[in-house]
């Protein structure tokens, strides 16, 4: 009987330090993986970061364009007025003669 005590607690030591092992090779895997988490959203967030600066700055770019079309067409409206005027008052004037 005494063997078989023996052979019970060898088996139940095994049965311990296996299911120690798998504890420690799921906590092992849980942070390994929480790692490699933890680094793709550092680098999703720098994207993100890189992603909103290169669109403020296209948003910049943009904005000065329109700005300097906006100017563009109107000085070309003044232009196009004051030829206007000046059509007229020379129709005018040859009108009077």
């Amino acid at each position: 009987m005494a063997g078989m005590d023996a052979e019970a607690i060898v088996q139940l030591v095994t049965l311990v330090v296996a299911a120690f092992g798998i504890v420690w090779h799921q906590q092992h895997s849980s942070d390994r993986t929480r790692g490699e988490l933890h680094e793709s959203s550092r680098e999703h967030r720098q994207q993100l970061q890189e992603s909103d600066r290169l669109h403020r700055e296209a948003l910049h770019e943009v904005s000065r364009e329109h700005r300097e079309a906006s100017r563009e067409h109107r000085e070309a409206l003044q232009e196009t007025s004051r030829r206007h005027d000046e059509a007229l008052q020379e129709a005018s004037r040859r009108h009077d003669e």
